[in-house]
């Protein structure tokens, strides 16, 4: 490879090809400069109605690089007479896309189907982290105080992720992690509950 700026014309250059499929350095950071601004910008477009969850900018760009990883460890599959590469890589980016909006629903309806699951009565309004962790039958004392806050602010106040990033102090990005990992713990104590009931 040259040091020439990469042109899309380039895409379908069989050579050129071989060098992504041999993980040529070079030729997939040529291929990183000429695509990336593109994928993210498409990204962005898609991520504009999930803005009160994410930092759109900021999620581009872990999808974009996401993406390019993915297309890093499966370009030994790729078949230029199936698809242009170019339409290949936006495939993966948009399937990345996909894969994050639907663990964003996944999250959002975890509460609601817990609490409609282990609540006493399902008409029963939530007012403190303690009557929740009542109504889903798990440990009160078993939470940090860090995770209580966040308990408090995801599903009691139902606040928007920006308002939780800015309370907390941290980014969008990282209230977005913090749920995941809450998550988790959660239904790890979920878990732990039924086995101690069975």
């Amino acid at each position: 490879m040259d040091g020439d700026r990469l042109m899309p014309s380039s895409f379908s250059d069989p050579a050129f090809i071989e060098c992504l499929k041999q993980k040529d350095e070079e030729a997939w950071g040529q291929f990183y400069l000429a695509i990336a601004p593109k994928m993210k910008g498409f990204i962005c477009v898609k991520l504009s109605s999930y803005r009160n969850h994410w930092d759109v900018n900021a999620t581009a760009d872990d999808i974009t690089q996401a993406a390019f990883e993915k297309a890093l460890k499966r370009i030994q599959s790729y078949n230029s007479k199936k698809s242009a590469l170019g339409t290949w890589m936006f495939n993966i980016a948009n399937n990345t896309f996909i894969d994050l909006t639907r663990k964003l629903e996944s999250e959002r309806n975890f509460m609601k189907r817990c609490l409609k699951n282990f609540m006493d009565n399902e008409e029963q309004t939530v007012a403190t982290v303690e009557e929740l962790c009542k109504n889903m039958k798990i440990s009160h004392e078993s939470l940090t105080e860090r995770q209580k806050a966040y308990i408090d602010m995801f599903y009691i106040q139902q606040w928007s992720d920006e308002l939780i990033a800015e309370k907390m102090e941290v980014s969008t990005n990282a209230v977005v992690k913090a749920r995941g990992r809450l998550l988790s713990q959660l239904r790890d104590l979920l878990e732990e509950s039924r086995s101690e009931v069975s």
